[in-house]
């Protein structure tokens, strides 16, 4: 019979483990999200039409729409995004400019420089919230009498019904201090 020598039973410390974990996964989060952007990019983003006409460009243009910003030194995929603030008419009453808000900056372009997406984002809507009828609030304030009384018992997962301990409370501080 052989004797083997034993590996040392030692663990690496738990706390670099932890942290080299929580690093990999912030990596991996990191990853996630660029690749989405880069796909959401490619995919969507360079696949808009771009409409020529100003006239009936100008009329699905409103505020709150998120728009894709004009720059001609950035290809159509990698141009920012922005949300309509505000449209600015010109003297003669049609919409000349737009103020609109990025990630860093608010910006005042000609509405030449702005491209729609095709959704808008007045069509993304909330569910409507439901009205709530508001009952007498002293019927909702709670009576420490009638708590007692409407106190449930406690069971148990099992289905045993919980007994509360009676203390004999035979020293408290005032026996001590007092």
């Amino acid at each position: 019979m052989f004797l083997f020598e034993i590996p040392t039973a030692d663990t690496k410390d738990l706390d670099v483990r932890d942290a080299n974990h929580f690093r990999k996964s912030l990596r991996f989060r990191a990853k996630v999200i660029k690749e989405l952007k880069r796909r959401f990019r490619n995919e969507y983003l360079g696949q808009l039409n771009q409409q020529q006409k100003q006239h009936h460009q100008s009329s699905n243009i409103h505020a709150g729409n998120i728009v894709l910003v004009g720059d001609d030194w950035k290809k159509h995929i990698q141009r920012p995004l922005a949300r309509v603030i505000k449209l600015i008419p010109g003297k003669d009453g049609l919409v000349r400019t737009v103020k609109l808000k990025t990630q860093s900056c608010t910006l005042i372009l000609p509405i030449q420089r702005v491209f729609p997406l095709e959704v808008s984002g007045n069509d993304i809507t909330n569910p409507p919230l439901q009205k709530v009828q508001q009952t007498d609030s002293s019927v909702n304030s709670p009576n420490p009498d009638t708590l007692k009384a409407i106190e449930k018992p406690q069971v148990t997962r099992c289905g045993n019904s919980v007994k509360k301990l009676d203390r004999l409370n035979l020293l408290t501080l005032t026996d001590v201090f007092g």
